[in-house]
């Protein structure tokens, strides 16, 4: 299945299953590992409805200002808003999917961590040790084409981004950018190591 199929899929087992999911949000202490914390707001938000039978909510002016919504990908943005964000009527349901989604993307990836869960798991276990990190650095560099030591990486990077930065700011401003140690681009000037 893909794109909206599966959203439709998903939706019919949520019917079941997000009135289930709501306690356990509610027990968990999760929090932002960054300041970003628009899902945990999304999160806490949906929690007002758990008990709500309703498909549709009319979002107020105060949800409109409290409830970041910018977060949101565009595979969920119709299914979400089915007649347009300019309506304000949010299917619910595909909300908290989509909520739960994020939710979950974000504890994988440590943007999100649950408050105390360091107690049942820990995460230096699966760090691999400074001897396989030695043995296998220099394959490694080799696959993806950097060097192994710091000094040369850090060069590497360093040209790596301003080559980038210069080829950007040629787009965006349609000038030509000097070559040699010192570049300038409008008022912006700028010196290569």
């Amino acid at each position: 299945m893909s794109g909206n199929s599966t959203l439709v899929c998903a939706a019919s087992v949520a019917s079941a299953s997000s009135h289930g999911l709501h306690p356990y949000f509610s027990a968990l202490r999760s929090k932002s590992s960054s300041q970003d914390k628009t899902v945990l707001v999304a999160l806490a938000w949906i929690q007002g409805f758990r008990t709500s039978h309703r498909e549709h909510l009319q979002l107020t002016d105060d949800d409109l200002m409290n409830l970041p919504l910018d977060w949101i990908p565009a595979k969920w943005e119709k299914a979400i808003f089915p007649d347009g964000r300019s309506t304000r009527l949010l299917h619910r349901r595909y909300f908290e999917l989509c909520v739960f989604d994020q939710v979950m993307r974000e504890l994988s990836s440590g943007d999100l961590y649950v408050e105390g869960s360091d107690r049942f798991d820990d995460f230096r276990v699966h760090q691999v040790s400074e001897e396989v990190f030695e043995r296998e650095l220099p394959h490694y560099c080799d696959i993806v084409r950097l060097p192994t030591d710091g000094k040369s990486f850090i060069r590497t990077l360093w040209d790596s981004l301003s080559n980038r930065a210069i080829e950007r700011m040629r787009v965006v401003l349609g000038e030509q950018v000097g070559s040699g140690r010192s570049s300038r681009i409008g008022n912006v000037r700028w010196y290569s190591r």
